[in-house]
């Protein structure tokens, strides 16, 4: 992973909430790369949100809008999460 730039982690530094948002799963991906990142760097988010792509197991298929609601990943499920208001 390529360190991110300066001003990106001073923002991180001083803010109370760091939230990732990806289409990928919850392991292996960017979120899980970059805490790992910071914790090195010993910076250390007071919140972690992460919002991940879920296993494809549901009732049917659709388009990938479909799939990113089913994922909480739409934009009005990632506002909700902004917001402290969405529940797994």
């Amino acid at each position: 992973m390529s360190p991110p730039p300066n001003c990106l982690l001073e923002q991180i530094k001083n803010s109370s909430v760091l939230c990732v948002a990806e289409e990928h799963v919850r392991h292996g991906g960017f979120g899980s790369d970059l805490l790992l990142y910071l914790v090195a760097q010993e910076i250390l988010p007071l919140q972690f949100k992460h919002l991940y792509a879920r296993a494809h197991h549901f009732e049917r298929y659709g388009s990938q809008h479909y799939l990113r609601q089913q994922s909480q990943l739409d934009a009005q499920s990632m506002l909700l999460a902004l917001a402290g208001n969405l529940h797994d």
